[in-house]
């Protein structure tokens, strides 16, 4: 397909259902392999959802058993939530995992994969307002090392204040992996779910790897194109998004004139049948001739009106682009699992270390051989190193096309 662009408590190893029956695959679960279970501790950094999915995707490709406690405690509602059930149900169908402590609230998880990850349609929902694109964080991963061509039918908010945007992955994640890690997928919008009420629907088709490139994006070079999306659902008037589009139009002239030279803004009310929920968006991106993608957004929230929203959006993405960092705050964190899967070492250059950043790679080297290293520049930017464990993908004999 082509583009353009601590510890686990005595009664696990007491339970005779956790010695589980061969599936034909080295990747079963048995006896022995209970003694080498990592054990992480969901407060650490960030202290929530991401640490679960990031410790999930390593369980499921790696074959390693994992027990999380303290999930998520120190959040308003601590514990597992529908959403993050969601990924945990995920994630256990795509290599027949067995799963204990998987109940609303519940403050630990043990994880352990007993198949190779299998290539199928598979459906999430997170019957609520949570996010899809947290859903893809797992599913996206699995499906690049499983033995076929995967599908998913995913639903949840698409657009939402505390997860990345559909827009990101389609604009920005997807294209950069594809150029770099070698990923391949196609993202297909269904229907735009805006928080608080949710019910989008997102379709992917995955083609799995034989191993992911490792990357090199430390050069910010010179600005090709810049590009973005103002957007709002029915019951919002159209005005919404043509004054969202002229307030970073006006920002940028002042202040980033040879962005605003080259932007090119939609402006979008979606129909009926394209989106669920009440609400506004608006996403900025820019592509560098080292190939870098750069993004800013926000969906529109009650306590700050769409004119603030797009000043703030603004802001962010001039001051992103007079930074020169080649990786935003977002691409950082959602990175660090594919650097240490790669063969070879990775580079990029990015801003301030992000807590989500941090927590993926205590995860990942936690569970896997991948070491990270930071090193700080002068100018206040990062590049963050990473020496990837090179895994490869045993399931497939041919690279998928």
């Amino acid at each position: 397909m082509s583009k353009s662009y601590p510890r686990i408590s005595n009664i696990f190893l007491a339970l005779p259902c956790i010695v589980l029956e061969a599936m034909g695959s080295p990747a079963s679960i048995g006896p022995t392999n209970l003694a080498n279970v990592v054990s992480i501790d969901g407060s650490v950094h960030e202290g929530g959802g991401q640490l679960l999915r990031v410790a999930l995707v390593f369980s499921s490709i790696l074959n390693k058993p994992v027990h999380i406690n303290n999930i998520r405690l120190h959040r308003k509602s601590p514990g597992l939530q529908a959403e993050h059930i969601a990924s945990v149900e995920l994630a256990r169908n795509m290599c027949k995992a067995d799963v204990r402590h998987m109940v609303k609230d519940s403050r630990e998880l043990f994880f352990a994969p007993r198949t190779n990850l299998t290539h199928d349609e598979y459906d999430a929902d997170t019957k609520g307002h949570g996010s899809v694109t947290l859903l893809m964080q797992v599913g996206l991963p699995l499906a690049m090392f499983s033995s076929g061509i995967t599908q998913f039918s995913l639903k949840g908010s698409t657009n939402t204040f505390n997860a990345p945007s559909l827009d990101f992955y389609t604009n920005a994640w997807d294209p950069l992996t594809f150029k770099f890690f070698g990923t391949n997928m196609e993202i297909r919008d269904i229907r735009r779910g805006f928080f608080p009420k949710g019910r989008g629907h997102v379709y992917l088709e995955v083609y799995p790897v034989q191993y992911l490139r490792p990357i090199d994006l430390t050069e910010f070079e010179e600005i090709v194109t810049t590009w973005g999306r103002a957007v709002c659902t029915p019951d919002i008037k159209i005005d919404t998004v043509d004054i969202m589009g002229d307030i970073v139009e006006e920002y940028l002239l002042t202040h980033h004139r040879e962005a605003y030279e080259k932007i090119d803004i939609l402006r979008e009310q979606l129909r009926p049948y394209e989106a669920h929920g009440n609400g506004s968006a608006i996403y900025l991106f820019a592509e560098t001739t080292s190939r870098a993608i750069l993004s800013a957004g926000l969906t529109v929230q009650k306590y700050r009106g769409f004119n603030e929203t797009a000043v703030q959006v603004a802001q962010e993405f001039s001051n992103l682009l007079k930074t020169k960092v080649c990786v935003d705050d977002y691409m950082q964190d959602q990175l660090i699992v594919l650097m240490a899967l790669a063969k070879g070492k990775s580079r990029i250059k990015t801003g301030n270390i992000t807590l989500h950043t941090k927590t993926a790679i205590h995860v990942a080297e936690t569970m896997s051989r991948a070491k990270f290293n930071i090193v700080d520049n002068k100018d206040g930017t990062h590049i963050i190193e990473c020496d990837g464990i090179g895994f490869e993908n045993k399931l497939i004999d041919r690279p998928y096309v």
